[in-house]
């Protein structure tokens, strides 16, 4: 795999330049990490001609399907959706026990049973839950 060569950089900074003045900060932060990514991509992997190709082939054909959302189904396919749901949905899980175990900290199948402030003890619980209202479904 080849550095990328002084052109190249000149190349991203100048693509990286002409979307910065996008005013709203959240989408301009969203459209040059998405740049930098993509950029880094392509050297990383030397994609060629024809595989570039292929891909914007690729993104046309989904693009033409006119009864469903096909880029939100790619997205699941590729477990995208579930990372977006579990980085915005998830939380960690703290239980106080009642007593004091002689033996902290120690390593359970599910967390970590610790002393906290004045010695009581916890479990920290290393799974993500998510918190739904009554009216969800959950299937």
């Amino acid at each position: 795999m080849r550095d990328a060569s002084d052109a190249d950089r000149g190349l991203t900074d100048r693509v990286l330049k002409s979307y910065s003045g996008i005013e709203e900060p959240r989408l301009r932060s969203l459209v040059l990490a998405l740049i930098r990514h993509l950029y880094a991509y392509v050297e990383q992997t030397e994609l060629t001609d024809e595989e570039w190709e292929f891909a914007w082939n690729f993104m046309g054909r989904i693009a033409a399907v006119p009864d469903r959302n096909e880029f939100l189904l790619l997205g699941d396919v590729l477990g995208v959706s579930q990372l977006i749901e579990t980085l915005n949905h998830a939380f960690t899980l703290v239980i106080h026990l009642p007593a004091p175990s002689r033996h902290m900290p120690q390593r359970t199948r599910r967390g970590v049973l610790g002393a906290g402030a004045g010695g009581s003890p916890f479990l920290f619980l290393r799974r993500r839950f998510r918190i739904m209202s009554s009216m969800e479904n959950p299937s």
